[in-house]
């Protein structure tokens, strides 16, 4: 639901002893304008801005990170999606990034989504339904909206800057791959982890819902999952939260009388990007091999998933096994890639939850839902005194995302719409104050500062 009140602020220049000043000219109808549209961003592969609309002082933002890649044996890890709200100026730009969704046997791709890692040699040799699966998948790429572009020459620590980035939806890890035939013994964990398993929570958060907030100078930052991995000598690859994931490891796991060694671990994530999965290329075939028949080999690592830090690679499976099977031809999975954490800048106010609606199956998206306009006074406008200016302010809430002005709750102002707002000469503010619903219904107001001459 949505109440809309606003107006048209045009300005001219007359001209006053020694020099030129600015004043603004109100509109006198009292005909209601709507607020300025949501207006949604999709995955591109390239850096994309929103100029904030003329009147809108606060901006909801709600952020989705890409998927990570899966495979012939299930989907990849879940993405995480926040939002919250953003006082900003109109006419204010912001840099969109909108992650990709992790592929299968694929690099690196945008938003920081690490690469699979490379398969077994014996790929080649392998042919039908048994080899479904066989290859390892991407990270899913982290989408964010920041105050300086990626290109930017002044813009501090370019891509791989925490300090310009406003809010951060981390992307899944990749899954790993299955080795040349799907016939390990569990010790790898194939799928790749996802931050919204988390049950998104507010701080200080519970452990037994997952990964609990990090409260930091900059914001609050919600860790991805790491691989869930409960083995002793297996080492989880780990998500991102406030520093970057560890790549996973495997040292040696058994089943029975059957012990399972020799793997390659992935590598740490760097950063907002995620790690690479482990190579598996440099393994070797196990026991006896008939091309298209039993070539079993160890399956590579999935790519950690990109975000506000990134999320580890996952380590290859095990590749050698010993004991009562008798150096048998039974290969293991590859790990799954660890996610990527999720970002609230503290210049921000009132995180939600998103990842029930924007959270798809694919690529990111990035959503902006104007929340309180205040059209007159405008923002830093000059009026002369005794000049007759109506109060113009809307407010409106998305119930698709839940950003905004709650339905049903009053939007108020300084003077209520329509009244005339105080012109006797000085410096002036004017307020308007609403409720936003996260983890309970919070005041939040937004004001603007105007002159009178």
């Amino acid at each position: 639901m949505k109440w809309l009140v606003s107006a048209l602020v045009a300005c001219v220049v007359i001209a006053v002893p020694g020099a030129a000043l600015a004043i603004a000219r109100e509109n006198q109808s009292s005909a209601a304008l709507p607020i300025a549209p949501k207006k949604q961003f999709s995955y591109t592969g390239k850096e994309q801005s929103y100029v904030v609309p003329r009147g809108v002082v606060l901006l909801g933002v709600g952020v989705a990170g890409g998927h990570g890649g899966g495979n012939g044996g299930g989907g990849g890890g879940s993405a995480n999606g926040v939002g919250a709200l953003l006082p900003v100026k109109p006419g204010q730009r912001l840099f969109v990034e909108v992650g990709a969704a992790g592929a299968y046997h694929s690099g690196a791709v945008f938003g920081g989504g690490g690469a699979a890692g490379a398969p077994p040699p014996v790929l080649a040799m392998c042919t039908g339904s048994p080899c479904d699966g066989v290859y390892a998948s991407s990270g899913g790429g982290a989408s964010d909206v920041r105050t300086c572009s990626i290109t930017g020459s002044r813009c501090p620590g370019g891509v791989s800057s925490a300090a310009t980035r406003l809010i951060v939806g981390g992307g899944g890890g990749g899954r790993g791959g299955s080795g040349s035939a799907p016939t390990g013994s569990g010790c790898g964990q194939p799928t790749g982890t996802g931050a919204s398993a988390n049950n998104f929570q507010y701080p200080p958060g519970n452990p037994a819902h997952g990964p609990v907030p990090i409260t930091t100078a900059a914001g609050i930052v919600y860790p991805g999952r790491s691989t869930s991995d409960t083995v002793s000598a297996i080492r989880p690859a780990g998500g991102g939260s406030n520093v970057a994931g560890t790549g996973g490891a495997v040292a040696s796991c058994s089943a029975g009388n059957v012990t399972w060694s020799d793997s390659v671990p992935g590598s740490n994530a760097v950063g907002p990007a995620g790690g690479t999965g482990g190579n598996a290329s440099s393994l070797g075939p196990m026991g006896a091999c008939t091309p298209g028949v039993n070539c079993e080999d160890a399956g590579a690592g999935g790519g950690g998933g990109g975000g506000y830090f990134g999320g580890g690679g996952g380590a290859t499976g095990p590749d050698k096994a010993s004991g009562g099977c008798g150096g048998c031809n039974d290969a293991n999975s590859g790990q799954g890639g660890g996610a990527g954490s999720s970002f609230v800048s503290n210049r921000m106010m009132d995180p939600i939850d998103e990842a029930p609606v924007l959270v798809g199956t694919g690529n990111g998206t990035v959503v902006f839902v104007p929340a309180i306009e205040i059209d007159a006074p405008a923002k830093g406008a000059t009026y002369r005194a005794g000049q007759l200016v109506r109060a113009r302010f809307s407010c409106a809430f998305d119930s698709i995302t839940s950003l905004g002005i709650a339905a049903g709750r009053p939007c108020t102002g300084s003077v209520a719409n329509g009244r005339p707002i105080n012109t006797k000469p000085g410096t002036h503010t004017f307020t308007v104050s609403g409720t936003a619903y996260s983890n309970g219904y919070h005041s939040v107001k937004a004001t603007v500062t105007y002159k009178v001459r």
